[in-house]
């Protein structure tokens, strides 16, 4: 049984979190908090403040958006640095604050440009592959079928799903990318969520995502699924944007995958997609293409 709040599941809540959407909640509760810490000094704000604070870095943490450890030093520095100054006079608390509330915002932008779905174009492909684990293979259950069939038959590029439960990305560059023939393809990689699961360690995730890309970079298209992620998971989602930024691969922006798990309906236990959830999961992607295959 689903445990729900009101009409909110438990799920829903979970998937939101997983979104990374939380942190421009904390980001804003950030600059709220420091401006009201600059303006008022009445004891009666400071409960109020510091409420803010703490909501603000709880929702940091769950987005669990993995900025580089050097950046989040610098934020940091920047907050304590503001918590020492901010009863200071105002012409040394100004700059600081200035400071703090610049950084903050520059965290914002900076995590802005992984949230905007890219456009993926159909010119010059011939071929659709799939590279995934049970969430592309499906459940195997009589009469299910799943997202990239759905997908493929909706662009009109015959798809290929070499998707298998239980996949991690060591096993897909095993045994499903030398499948990969067709050159003229675009690629869908939805794989890695069974490298959390397992604890596959960072090193051994970083060495075989490389290698699966670099096999799959003569390819016409290849665009990969952004891991949703907990807090401890923080680790594997910057080694995901590394690599994605060393082959010039588009990320789909873990938003996506998450707004379909966290559609009432979509999966069987939080993670499995029912049929419904295929069809949307289909969809979704489908939204994303920009140029249809050339007749």
């Amino acid at each position: 049984m689903m445990l729900t709040i009101g009409n909110i599941s438990f799920n829903s809540i979970l998937w939101f979190c997983l979104s990374g959407k939380p942190f421009y909640i904390g980001t804003t509760l950030l600059v709220l908090a420091a401006a009201l810490q600059y303006l008022f000094h009445q004891r009666k704000f400071v409960y109020v403040i510091y409420f803010l604070y703490a909501l603000a870095i709880l929702s940091i943490i769950i987005s669990a958006t993995p900025l580089s450890p050097a950046f989040y030093s610098i934020w940091l520095f920047s907050f304590v640095l503001w918590s020492i100054c901010s009863t200071k006079p105002v012409k040394i608390k100004t700059p600081v604050f200035s400071l703090f509330v610049i950084v903050t915002i520059s965290a914002a932008l900076l995590e802005t440009r992984w949230h905007f779905a890219p456009f993926i174009s159909l010119a010059d492909c011939e071929q659709l592959y799939v590279i995934g684990d049970s969430v592309s293979e499906g459940m195997g259950q009589a009469e299910e079928k799943p997202w990239p069939e759905i997908f493929g038959e909706a662009i009109g590029v015959n798809a290929i799903n070499l998707a298998k439960a239980g996949a991690t990305v060591e096993t897909a560059l095993l045994k499903q990318a030398p499948h990969i023939t067709n050159k003229n393809s675009l690629v869908i990689l939805e794989i890695g969520g069974n490298d959390l699961l397992n604890r596959t360690s960072p090193a051994d995730f970083r060495a075989d995502a490389d290698e699966l890309l670099r096999q799959l970079r003569q390819c016409r298209q290849v665009v990969w699924f952004e891991l949703p992620l907990l807090p401890q998971y923080y680790r594997y989602g910057r080694i995901q944007r590394q690599l994605a930024n060393r082959y010039q691969i588009p990320l789909i922006p873990k938003s996506v995958l998450a707004s379909v798990f966290q559609t009432a309906g979509t999966t069987s236990d939080g993670i499995h997609l029912t049929q419904n959830g295929h069809v949307i999961m289909a969809a979704k992607v489908a939204g994303l293409i920009q140029e249809h295959k050339n007749d």
